[in-house]
């Protein structure tokens, strides 16, 4: 996906004037290696959701609309506060995680890191 054409895309999509943003936490099981039995591990999984303050939901609403139907013996964590951020942050947020996302490649040394310039894979 080019990325410039992606932005653009974005800025017309952002309306608001302002976003709220909710963060959680999900934790969840899941057997090692795939086989059942074999012990179980867990997974920790951070989320945010962002919308107009006006939409903001009631983090048991989230559980419940959302999060239950998803997750089986889940823990759902609630990040208890919520940032409201101005739209123009919103943008400035994505413009970075589109335009200056860096690649790492591990190697037997050390690390390289590369800053992908072209294209979102």
């Amino acid at each position: 996906i080019d990325q410039t054409h992606l932005f653009k895309l974005i800025q017309k999509v952002l309306t608001e004037d302002a976003y709220c943003i909710q963060k959680y936490v999900v934790m969840h099981p899941f057997d090692s290696m795939g086989i059942a039995g074999t012990g179980c591990m867990y997974t920790k999984r951070i989320q945010e959701v962002a919308g107009s303050p006006e939409n903001f939901k009631q983090f048991q609403d989230i559980v419940m609309d959302k999060l239950e139907k998803r997750f089986t013996k889940s823990v759902f964590i609630d990040g208890v506060n919520a940032n409201v951020i101005s739209k123009d942050h919103m943008l400035e947020l994505i413009r970075e995680h589109i335009f200056d996302h860096i690649v790492v490649l591990k190697q037997r040394s050390e690390p390289r890191f590369l800053l992908q310039k072209k294209g979102i894979a």
